[in-house]
């Protein structure tokens, strides 16, 4: 209505000329309040990060990190959806200086203790909304990898998984293959050391078993058992009750076994 009176009178006083100037002003004057109301895409974007930034400065510390914890929770929990106290341990050790207070450590431990399945998108981007350093997106990024490499035993997933995060928080392809790359080599080479060590445990056994060194030759090992399993033959324990021919079959059954493995072994 206000709008037809600016026309109007604009017209009684000016006539034509009137009418054109009353119309500008009408025009100008709502494009104006629209501007108001809605604001511009840059400002209004401007707008709500400044507002997202003052509401972050009121938490603590380790509450900023809730992201952080959240994208930890997802991948230790991805391929082995149970926590472990290995698990739990290994997170909040990442983030237990940060704790000032008594308040801080129940915090995180209830983050911790959660079973709710956080979306990593979504803590991707909050994280990043706080600007993280090169070095801090490394830490969480090395944090993932080792999260990966204990929950699963398939390298094609933990390398596209790990890849796939380091491109979503910025790091550079370079550092997250070289690190992906020492802690691949790193565990295939602890897993060869805990077979080689089991084996030779095992021979250790073998060799115990039959009363001779571990590294004999295929010939002493033929003598200790033929030695050794002649005692534990059925001909010369007719008269045994049936316990002790268990015992004896048992015994029989091991001599039989480290011979096997010590000859495998050659």
């Amino acid at each position: 209505m206000w709008m037809i009176g600016i026309i109007v009178f604009g017209t009684i006083i000016g006539g034509p000329i009137g009418f054109f100037i009353a119309v500008g002003i009408v025009i100008w004057m709502q494009v104006e309040k629209e501007k108001t109301l809605q604001g511009s895409p840059e400002n209004t974007q401007q707008e709500q990060q400044k507002n997202y930034q003052q509401t972050e400065t009121t938490k603590s510390e380790i509450e900023l990190l809730t992201p952080c914890i959240s994208i930890l929770r997802y991948f230790a929990l991805k391929y082995e959806p149970e926590w472990t106290s290995e698990k739990v341990r290994y997170i909040k050790n990442l983030f237990v200086d940060i704790c000032k207070t008594s308040a801080d450590e129940i915090y995180l431990r209830n983050q911790l203790k959660s079973t709710r399945t956080p979306f990593l998108s979504e803590a991707i981007s909050s994280w990043l909304k706080l600007n993280p350093s090169q070095d801090d997106r490394q830490i969480i990024f090395n944090a993932v990898v080792i999260l990966l490499v204990n929950t699963s035993n398939h390298v094609d997933l933990i390398e596209k998984e790990s890849l796939d995060f380091g491109a979503a928080i910025g790091l550079d392809y370079r550092y997250c293959q070289n690190f992906l790359s020492d802690i691949l080599s790193e565990q295939q080479e602890n897993q060869t050391q805990s077979s080689s060590g089991q084996s030779e445990s095992i021979l250790e056994q073998a060799a115990k078993c039959l009363g001779i060194p571990v590294h004999a030759s295929i010939e002493d090992i033929q003598k200790a058992y033929r030695l050794k399993i002649k005692d534990f033959h059925p001909d010369r324990n007719i008269n045994v009750t049936p316990a002790v021919k268990e015992m004896l079959q048992e015994q029989a059954r091991l001599i039989n076994e480290a011979r096997d493995i010590l000859l495998a072994n050659r």
